[in-house]
């Protein structure tokens, strides 16, 4: 048999009587309209998915405006959270729902607590002081590097009259808010007290301060008293270093109100500690600040510093320490700010990769070579 009598006898078998087409077309039509049902019904559940979305959305945004705890409501009834036994789809979605909208809730407070916290920051920044006065045969230079967002101590230089310049160093107690917050406040107190002490005439008989000779006591004594008398019960203080130089003479009239010593650095290294003459500041109201005095010669250099420095810990828990900070200052410094750097070098080789828990405060005035 030839090929193409195969072929024909092959279209003649599968020619459909009247009733496979009748069955083929009842098939065909079941099928068209089962696809039908199945998308119709597919349409309508993610609408209503979606509407129910939209509805638990708004309703959590609601409730967040109000300050409510997130919960689940089912048929726009404002019902309080559903107890969900159900452990199906659903239901894990709802729990893992109300989780979420928990997580962007402390998300948002947690970045808005960040965004207050940076402020604050750039508050205290604008405490210390924008521009260090600069005087011939003088060098003043400072440092401050925070242990978190805000920070507790800080230096000031600032002009006063009679062509003195002011010198502040300190570190208020505790850490965080409450801490930066009274950074703010002594600050403020000791440079006012300063300024308004330090333009005090004889002549001015309405002036109820002291004269020039007894003011850098005074301002420390009058920043205490006002601290204990209308914030002591906070138990809030601060050391402070306060000192009045007269750049003509070198002769630095200070007070160390429970501060770290100081150091008078010459060409032999560390001449002389500026140890604490009084308590610190905020502790016990009434208490009575006596001056002290030192000459800084030509070519040395008067260095400070906050405790967060000497505690600073090396990775095997080890403290920085006065005695590894003296080592350093046992050569003669050649300005002010290369001996603030070697120190700052010296500290962050030492402490690596440790955890910080205290801010480093660095102050340092020179007077030049003759």
């Amino acid at each position: 048999m030839k090929i193409s009598e195969h072929v024909k006898c092959c279209f003649t078998f599968w020619r459909p009587s009247v009733s496979r087409r009748m069955t083929l077309y009842f098939v065909i039509f079941g099928l068209l309209v089962f696809l039908a049902t199945t998308a119709a019904h597919m349409i309508a559940a993610k609408k209503h998915f979606l509407n129910s979305a939209v509805r638990i959305v708004e309703h959590q945004i609601v409730r967040e405006q109000a300050d409510l705890p997130p919960d689940i409501i089912w048929q726009s009834i404002g019902r309080e959270r559903p107890e969900l036994t159900t452990h199906d789809e659903i239901g894990e979605l709802s729990r893992t729902f109300n989780q979420m909208i928990v997580g962007l809730r402390e998300r948002e407070q947690t970045r808005l607590l960040e965004f207050e916290l940076e402020k604050g920051r750039q508050i205290q920044q604008d405490f210390l002081p924008r521009q260090i006065p600069s005087l011939p045969d003088w060098e003043f230079a400072t440092y401050l590097d925070p242990a978190g967002q805000v920070f507790g101590d800080f230096y000031d230089v600032f002009p006063l009259d009679q062509n003195r310049i002011g010198l502040v160093i300190a570190d208020v107690c505790d850490k965080g808010v409450g801490s930066a917050f009274y950074m703010a406040l002594f600050r403020s107190l000791i440079r006012i007290y300063a300024e308004q002490l330090s333009r005090y005439r004889p002549e001015n008989r309405l002036a109820a301060a002291p004269p020039a000779s007894a003011s850098v006591p005074r301002v420390v004594q009058l920043t205490n008293d006002y601290i204990t008398r209308n914030h002591g019960h906070d138990g809030m203080f601060a050391t402070i270093f306060f000192g009045v130089l007269d750049p003509r003479t070198g002769q630095l009239e200070y007070v160390n109100a429970g501060h770290e010593p100081l150091y008078v650095v010459g060409r032999d290294g560390i001449r002389t500690p500026i140890d604490p003459t009084g308590p610190a500041v905020g502790l016990m109201p009434g208490t009575a600040y006596v001056p002290a005095f030192v000459e800084l010669a030509h070519g040395e250099v008067l260095m400070g510093y906050t405790d967060g420095l000497t505690e600073a810990r090396s990775p095997e828990g080890e403290f920085f320490s006065r005695s590894r900070l003296r080592s350093l200052l046992t050569t003669p410094p050649y300005s002010a700010g290369e001996l603030l750097e070697e120190v700052k070098t010296s500290l962050f080789n030492f402490i690596g990769s440790a955890p910080r828990d205290d801010d480093v405060t660095l102050i340092a005035v020179q007077r030049a070579a003759s």
